[in-house]
């Protein structure tokens, strides 16, 4: 599965969650959902889950310290 941007004329372009697979030995796609709606961000967050990356929250990214530094 992929997400496909396509371009549409004088409209933002389709957001596309796509399958690919092969017909008579011909390469195909086929439509699953249009995302459209989805921000870009969201759309950037469903790419990386589809490549196999785990997403985890920003704040398990940090370390805090109840401890001001001066």
């Amino acid at each position: 599965m992929c997400i496909a941007i396509v371009p549409n004329r004088s409209s933002p372009p389709a957001v596309l969650l796509r399958e690919r697979y092969r017909e008579g030995g011909k390469a195909k796609n086929r439509t699953l959902a249009n995302l459209s709606s989805l921000s870009m961000d969201q759309v950037e967050a469903l790419r990386a889950v589809l490549r196999g990356e785990k997403l985890v929250p920003v704040a398990d990214l940090f370390e805090f310290s109840s401890s001001r530094h001066r």
